[in-house]
């Protein structure tokens, strides 16, 4: 069986509930999300920093794809 890419990864992450927004105000946002490891990671966007994660991915993760699936930025204007 091949190994999931983290989009695929991150779709399964949503859809078994293991991404959790605790907080959303203006342009910012903050999540947690459950791993595949059971580990906890803390996630979000901000203006200043961009979106991010606490995990120790060092490429865009399963954790961000899930959160982009769930919070959409939004141009005024």
């Amino acid at each position: 069986m091949p190994r999931e890419d983290a989009v695929t990864r991150g779709r399964r992450m949503v859809s078994e509930g293991r991404l959790i927004v605790s907080y959303v105000s203006g342009r910012s946002i903050a999540a947690v999300c459950r791993g595949d490891s059971g580990l906890i990671h803390r996630l979000g966007y901000d203006p200043g920093r961009g979106y991010w994660c606490a995990c120790s991915g060092l490429t865009k993760c399963a954790h961000l794809h899930a959160l982009h699936l769930v919070a959409a930025k939004t141009e005024s204007g």
